[in-house]
């Protein structure tokens, strides 16, 4: 029990385990939430991680989320996320991202979107975070969007379809596209 008198200590050498159900997350920067939260998380180790989560977002399914807190007892953060969505609805995805991002520059990155009428995404994205490091955060994965409609950055954007794709981390990001940008056709 010595370990008790040290918050460092304590997760170390505990382990704990258990089944989210039906939960609920909001960042708290507006009213945005993601909704019946399930699956697993584990503290071991010091190593806090959320397995084979599944949620809900507007009317959209997030089909799974790994989201694992490396050596939460350090001052630097490591995070490792692991995210899959086979098909959302775009407004369903803006939803998702503004009740998920915690950091208010990642929340903002979406908050001159907006009208998305139709559309849909899909893809798997994982990232790995290191405070520690001076490029902390590395991502890879590909996303698709599909015949979307909205405004982004007062620009309207219509029908437009297109990837990204980013095959490891160390490797540039590659992206086409194709719809209308305020009624001028793009392909790229």
């Amino acid at each position: 029990l010595g370990g008790l008198a040290s918050g460092k200590d304590v997760p170390r050498g505990l382990t704990v385990e258990g089944v989210l159900s039906g939960q609920r997350f909001c960042a708290g920067h507006d009213h945005s939430s993601v909704e019946d939260i399930s699956g697993r998380a584990e503290l071991s180790e010091g190593t806090l991680a959320f397995r084979n989560l599944a949620a809900r977002a507007g009317s959209s399914i997030i089909d799974s989320l790994d989201l694992v807190f490396h050596n939460i007892t350090n001052d630097d953060m490591r995070l490792s996320l692991s995210l899959l969505i086979d098909d959302m609805k775009l407004a369903d995805f803006v939803t998702a991202w503004h009740a998920s991002m915690v950091p208010e520059d990642l929340h903002a990155l979406l908050d001159s979107f907006s009208n998305a009428e139709e559309g849909r995404i899909g893809g798997r994205v994982e990232t790995e975070t290191d405070t520690s490091l001076p490029e902390p955060t590395k991502i890879r994965g590909e996303v698709r969007l599909k015949e979307s409609s909205f405004t982004w950055r007062n620009r309207r954007f219509t029908s437009m379809s297109g990837t990204a794709v980013k095959k490891d981390y160390d490797t540039p990001l590659k992206a086409t596209a194709a719809g209308d940008v305020d009624g001028f056709a793009v392909e790229s």
